[in-house]
């Protein structure tokens, strides 16, 4: 399947109801807790957070402010090149759709050009790129060893012969096949909770998943698509996710605080994910 069949073929269907729903949880949880904690600062003589002014976050202000209106779509540069590219193979104008990696390329090029227009300096532009790798290498190092430790463990499960027992299971029986699909969401949100890692999780075990889906009644996108929502939402709630540790440190408070917040938003985006890809990818 090409990217955009299973985005908008299967992912969509269930993602979309799923975030409409979890904006409006978001926002009354939110809001719950904004009292809790003014009755907290109130009761106890504190300043909250939300009336602290931090240096670091007014600098990054300042810094985007001074960058052009434009800048903001160079981040989407990837994802509008593979629409466009699946629109135009769909209307038989170009013989292809955009590729994850061709499309990144391309993109980067494009960032840089721009960058090289407005600096009026292609060395600046190329030098600044190495930041590009340098997160790329980042990003890798700690993805690349969950990878491995998630990919040990899976195949630790199938040489005890879980896989195939679940396989046995599951034959003939949609019950079971359900149950199966439950079972490895639980388990992936059981580990994006534990390392704030929402590949990991995923590709772990969505390696299985081809060879349970051809063998039992279970629908390899439905599937997919529970376990993908679950290892992305369910990061969210782990107090070492890259992103919770950022927020946190940019607005001085306990990572265990901002999990508060995310939690209830995202448990009920999970189960939200998960019920809408049985009802709704066939």
């Amino acid at each position: 399947m090409t990217p955009t069949e299973f985005v908008y073929g299967a992912v969509a269907y269930a993602t979309v109801p799923t975030l409409l729903i979890t904006a409006f949880v978001h926002m009354w949880w939110q809001r719950h807790c904004d009292k809790v904690d003014a009755r907290k600062a109130e009761s106890s003589g504190e300043v909250s957070a939300d009336s602290m002014h931090d240096d670091a976050t007014e600098e990054a202000i300042a810094r985007a402010a001074s960058l052009p209106g434009y800048y903001a779509v160079l981040p989407l540069m990837p994802l509008l090149l593979i629409i466009i590219s699946a629109i135009l193979n769909r209307l038989g104008v170009i013989p292809f759709e955009g590729g994850i990696l061709p499309v990144t390329v391309v993109s980067l090029f494009i960032a840089m050009i721009i960058e090289s227009i407005r600096k009026r300096t292609v060395t600046g532009a190329v030098d600044s790129i190495s930041s590009f790798f340098k997160g790329m290498g980042e990003g890798a190092a700690g993805v690349v060893a969950l990878l491995v430790a998630a990919a040990v463990l899976v195949e630790g499960i199938t040489q005890m012969g879980v896989i195939d027992m679940l396989i046995d299971a599951a034959e003939g029986s949609s019950g079971a096949a359900v149950l199966i699909v439950l079972v490895f969401v639980a388990a992936t949100a059981a580990m994006a909770a534990l390392t704030g890692s929402g590949t990991a999780p995923y590709f772990a075990f969505s390696e299985v998943v081809p060879n349970l889906a051809s063998q039992t009644s279970i629908h390899a996108p439905q599937m997919l698509t529970a376990i993908w929502g679950t290892s992305n939402l369910m990061r969210q709630v782990s107090p070492v996710n890259a992103a919770v540790l950022i927020v946190s440190g940019a607005i001085k408070v306990n990572p265990i605080q901002l999990v508060k917040r995310t939690s209830v938003p995202m448990i009920v985006a999970t189960v939200l994910n998960t019920l809408f890809a049985f009802m709704f990818i066939g």
